[in-house]
């Protein structure tokens, strides 16, 4: 899928997948977070979500790989703090490379 000339001039402010540090986290956004963490061996990002009372871990794409769905348009590392990978991304991690 194409992007539209706005997403284009989005996709110059964003960080690179090339410059994306797997296990970093970034700022950014998409539809349902601000921040997500970057696994370059899945190529995705991944947040965690809540929804009417629900925790859980869903994954998005960069917007170089634009397939349609939402996206996450990370714009800076946030790298002043670590944030250890939780039980439900270790787990969901584990049902992807099925």
């Amino acid at each position: 899928m194409s992007l539209s000339k706005a997403e284009q001039e989005r996709l110059e402010k964003c960080v690179r997948k090339k410059d994306l540090v797997h296990g970093e986290i970034y700022l950014g956004d998409c539809r349902n977070a601000s921040m997500a963490r970057w696994n370059s061996d899945l190529n995705i990002f991944v947040y965690i979500r809540s929804k009417f009372g629900s925790v859980f871990v869903e994954s998005i794409r960069h917007p170089e790989d634009d397939d349609g769905h939402d996206l996450f348009w990370p714009y800076q590392a946030l790298n002043e703090f670590e944030i250890p990978e939780c039980h439900e991304e270790k787990e969901y991690y584990a049902k992807l490379k099925l």
